[in-house]
C-alpha cells in the first residue's frame, strides 16, 4: 500500500489537561475492521487520569460510523486522507503535524506491508517515542530492498514492535531481518461485555433474525453460516470469501450471511448471481450489532488465506 497522506483540519480540537500524557494513535486502513476496533478499544479504555488519547485515521464511508462513535465518546479524532503517490509531501506533512501536536507516545497500528511508512519515519526523525503494532502477517506482497531497509530502520528506533501472534513475529523477523528482541507479542483480545447473555437474549427469535438481516427467517432446518470480515481479495489480505460462496453452492440447506464491506463486494455479488444463490447469500454490509448476528447464526466460518490472530474468530468463540 502506497500511502500518500496529508492531514486536514482536526475534527475535534481539544487541549489535554495538565499532567496527562498525550498518546497519538495512527492507522491508515480505509475500512472499519479488526485493526480499527483494536485501536478504538485502546483509545476508549485508557486511564484518562494518566493519558489523553487522540486518534488519526482515514475517514471513508465505511469508517464514518466508527469515527463518529469515537468522537461521541470524547476521544479527539483527526482524519487522514490519501493523496496519491505524494511520498515526500506525506513526510513533510507528517513532520508538520507531529511537531504541532508533540505527543508523548505515537502508536502506529499497521494494516499492511507498506502501511504508515512516512508518518512513522517522521516520528523517528523527530525522536518521538513510538510503538509499531503489526496486526497481520503481510508477506504476500513482495517488498523492495528500500522498504525492507526502512522497516528494519524504524524497528530499531521504535520502543518496540507489537505483534499480535508468535507467527506474525516469526514472519516479520524472517522477511525483514528485524532482531527478535525488538518484538513484543501481545495477543488480540475482545471486550466480553458485548457478548453477555443480556446482549444476545434474542437468540433463535425468528422475528428478530428477519429484522436484523433485512429478510424473512429461513426454514428452521436451514443452517445459518456467518462470516464477519472485510470483503477483500488482495494478495496480502485475502479473506477467501469466493471459496465460501462456492462451498455454500454445494450445501442446499445452508444460508450465508456476509457481514462486512470492501472492494470485492461487486465480484462476490456477481459470483452469487452466477451460482443462483441470491436467495441464500445475504450481503449485510458493515454492522454495529455483530454479537447479536453471531448469536443468530449456527456456524461461523473465516475462509482467509492468511491471518495472524483475527478478532472475528475470537468474537465468534
Amino acid at each position: 500500500m502506497n500511502l500518500g497522506a496529508h492531514f486536514q483540519t482536526p475534527t475535534i480540537t481539544a487541549t489535554p489537561p495538565a499532567g496527562r500524557q498525550k498518546i497519538l494513535f495512527f492507522t491508515d486502513s480505509t475500512l472499519w475492521s479488526g485493526a480499527e476496533n483494536y485501536l478504538a478499544t485502546l483509545a476508549r479504555r485508557m486511564d484518562r487520569r494518566r493519558f489523553w488519547p487522540t486518534v488519526v485515521m482515514i475517514r471513508t464511508e465505511t469508517t464514518t460510523a466508527g469515527f463518529e462513535a469515537l468522537a461521541a465518546d470524547g476521544v479527539p479524532v483527526m482524519h487522514l486522507s490519501t493523496g496519491g503517490r505524494l511520498r515526500w509531501r506525506s513526510l513533510l506533512k507528517s513532520l508538520w503535524w507531529l511537531t504541532r501536536i508533540r505527543p508523548d507516545v505515537v502508536h502506529f497500528v499497521l494494516c499492511g506491508s507498506r502501511s504508515l511508512f512516512y508518518p512513522a519515519l517522521a516520528a523517528a526523525l523527530l525522536r518521538l517515542r513510538f510503538v509499531l503494532c503489526e496486526q497481520g502477517l503481510h508477506d504476500g506482497q513482495p517488498t523492495t530492498r528500500w522498504e525492507r531497509w526502512l522497516k528494519r530502520w524504524l524497528a530499531r528506533r521504535a520502543v518496540t514492535t507489537v505483534c499480535v501472534s508468535q507467527e506474525a513475529r516469526k514472519r516479520l523477523e524472517a522477511i525483514y531481518g528485524i532482531a527478535s528482541e525488538r518484538f513484543t507479542v501481545i495477543p488480540n483480545a475482545v471486550v466480553l461485555e458485548k457478548f453477555s447473555v443480556a446482549a444476545v437474549s434474542d437468540r433463535r427469535n425468528p422475528d428478530h433474525a428477519g429484522a436484523q438481516t433485512g429478510g424473512q427467517r429461513p426454514p428452521l432446518q436451514c443452517a445459518r453460516i456467518i462470516c464477519t470480515a472485510r470483503l477483500e481479495a488482495k494478495s496480502e489480505d485475502d479473506k477467501g470469501h469466493r471459496f465460501l460462496v462456492e462451498a455454500v453452492a454445494g450445501l442446499p440447506d445452508a444460508e450465508l450471511w456476509l457481514v462486512g464491506d470492501g472492494q470485492a463486494r461487486t465480484d462476490l455479488q456477481r459470483q452469487v448471481a452466477e451460482l443462483e444463490l441470491r436467495e441464500r447469500v445475504r450481503f449485510l454490509g458493515w454492522r454495529s450489532d455483530i454479537p447479536m448476528l453471531l448469536a443468530q447464526a449456527d456456524v461461523f466460518c473465516l475462509p482467509s488465506l492468511t491471518e495472524s490472530l483475527p478478532f472475528s474468530a475470537l468474537e465468534a468463540m
